[in-house]
């Protein structure tokens, strides 16, 4: 079947729907075109590789908080084989090689619940955080809203959430970490 063009907020970027069957299945994949990399669906072979990343990503802000036991650096390949089977999982290529990823389902209540974006950082501020997003957006394109969190004191995080629409909604700590609930409310983008 011959990908489908999809419009994107700039006019730069181009993005195409894919179709691929998944556990009896159909999905239509968004995929996007950008640094001659692709967001394409994860698939279990590359579990290990998406782990590394991860856990790469998120290595400077268990520095920073003094916690290296953080979740996404103590998570086990078992653990996100679990996930894998209960959520849809994003992975961003560049170059045969994984550079981000991204897992999101549904919660249940008309949200999607977002989690474990990482980018690796030799690859950060180049896009591809904002490309996984737009795949999950995309993907969960009728559900309510999105939610997800991130550390309260990372503001670099909470200023990338903020320009795809996503506001603070409460605070918590988790396992001694402050973090914030962020939400964006998917009527406002409908449009988009």
């Amino acid at each position: 079947m011959v990908p489908q063009k999809h419009k994107l907020l700039s006019l730069e970027d181009k993005a195409y729907f894919i179709f691929l069957k998944r556990r009896s299945k159909i999905f239509i994949i968004y995929a996007e075109a950008k640094m001659d990399g692709l967001v394409v669906m994860v698939e279990k072979k590359d579990l290990a590789e998406v782990l590394e990343v991860q856990k790469a990503a998120f290595a400077p802000i268990a520095l920073k908080s003094e916690r290296p036991d953080i979740a996404p650096m103590t998570e086990t390949i078992e653990q996100i084989t679990g996930d894998f089977e209960r959520m849809t999982m994003f992975k961003y290529t560049l170059n045969g090689k994984i550079a981000g990823s991204v897992r999101a389902c549904p919660d249940g209540n008309g949200d999607c619940y977002i989690g474990r974006l990482s980018v690796h950082p030799y690859h950060q501020r180049k896009g591809i955080g904002q490309s996984l997003m737009f795949a999950v957006h995309d993907m969960y394109k009728d559900c309510r809203g999105f939610i997800l969190f991130t550390a309260k004191d990372s503001v670099k995080n909470i200023s990338f959430y903020n320009k795809l629409g996503y506001t603070i909604v409460s605070s918590r700590n988790e396992f001694g970490v402050d973090m914030v609930n962020m939400r964006r409310d998917n009527a406002k983008f409908r449009h988009v």
